[in-house]
């Protein structure tokens, strides 16, 4: 595992000497760095691949910024009278400290103010406890938080990059993901052969064949957004007779033309995944071709010079985790950034554990709608 993440780090270091396409920031590079470091010396103590508080006293932090806006919260006692033996509390100064918050637009500092109060006849001191922060010690508040995770993570995702290295090492993420799933061919893409070739050469047969796989999506048009049954019904009815001629067609034409000729490859690519092809048939929650699915991976592409930044696996991981919460707030018609900050200051303010799955998107939404 030592060796493994050794390599990685030089890879990095070639990198920053290579093409300037390839060059990495320095300023990112050794951010990279550091958390294989980090991951390094995490395998030569035996301690897992987390985040653990440091042990090393923390440097003071500098004050924020006086331009911020400030809004004053105050959070008092919750005694008008001393707890301990019912004597009268007077007021004997106030602990203070900031935390950065998010409003849309525009970052203001909540000062965070907590007077204190001290009983005469026994000298119990009184103050209200200071608020949970989302994470120890750290400036942003549940709004701050859920806005740099959703604009860090919504659009961008790191399994692709997370797969490629597993797999240079032996592990199928996607096999040990999905497991026995199984899912059908992509009729885009083998209309996009004929269509190529109907273009190039005009050829009657490969238009034939684009007039054919139009007639699939017609139908597909009319039961798109029923339920999986209905579609199967659908399709058993008007597309199964359809295929079955087509691939006679195709055979047919096959044996017509020469080998070796762009067209019989076509004819060669559909005819060999039409098992995969007509899968769509038996599962009414197949979809003709794979054009949602790359739509909603197109951000992988987008981002992939990002994603090299995510460090290390560990780092890939915990990015993988956010990206699926967030993914599955969107799945759930559920705005991320709300949903987010409900759920840090709901955690923060000491939800319990045995409940995590009130705060799950799907009963978040149900139960923000019914309180709202």
């Amino acid at each position: 595992e030592i060796e493994r993440l050794q390599a990685i780090i030089k890879k990095l270091q070639r990198m920053q000497f290579g093409r300037r396409s390839e060059r990495l920031d320095p300023d990112q590079l050794a951010l990279g760095l550091e958390d294989l470091d980090a991951d390094i010396g995490c395998i030569e103590e035996g301690r897992p691949l987390v985040a653990t508080p440091a042990s090393e006293p923390r440097p003071k932090r500098v004050s924020l910024p006086d331009h911020l806006e400030r809004e004053e919260v105050v959070i008092d006692a919750a005694h008008e009278a001393c707890p301990c033996c019912g004597g009268a509390l007077h007021a004997m100064g106030t602990s203070t400290s900031e935390m950065l918050d998010w409003v849309p637009a525009k970052l203001r500092v909540m000062h965070i103010a907590r007077p204190k109060y001290a009983c005469r006849g026994c000298g119990t001191l009184v103050q209200a406890p200071a608020p949970e922060r989302v994470i120890a010690g750290g400036l942003a508040t549940p709004a701050l938080l859920s806005q740099v995770l959703v604009s860090k993570y919504c659009d961008h995702t790191p399994l692709y990059r997370q797969s490629r290295i597993f797999a240079r090492h032996g592990v199928d993420l996607a096999r040990s993901t999905l497991g026995g799933w199984v899912g059908g061919a992509c009729w885009a893409h083998t209309r996009r052969k004929f269509y190529e070739i109907e273009q190039q050469t005009g050829s009657p047969v490969a238009a034939e064949a684009l007039r054919r796989i139009a007639d699939l999506y017609a139908v597909e048009a009319k039961v798109r957004g029923q339920p999986p049954a209905d579609r199967v019904a659908w399709r058993r009815s008007l597309s199964a007779p359809h295929l079955a001629a087509f691939k006679v067609w195709l055979e047919a034409q096959l044996a017509q033309i020469p080998r070796s000729s762009t067209l019989a490859d076509a004819i060669r690519y559909a005819l060999a995944r039409w098992k995969s092809l007509t899968r769509f048939l038996d599962d009414g929650c197949i979809e003709l071709d794979t054009n949602p699915v790359e739509r909603a991976i197109r951000p992988v592409a987008l981002g992939r010079k990002n994603h090299l930044f995510a460090g290390s696996d560990g780092g890939g991981h915990r990015w993988a985790v956010i990206c699926s919460l967030i993914e599955t707030a969107k799945l759930n018609n559920v705005e991320p950034y709300a949903w987010l900050q409900d759920v840090l200051t709901r955690m923060a303010d000491g939800h319990p554990a045995g409940r995590l799955d009130e705060l799950l998107p799907w009963n978040w939404a149900i139960n923000h709608r019914s309180h709202a």
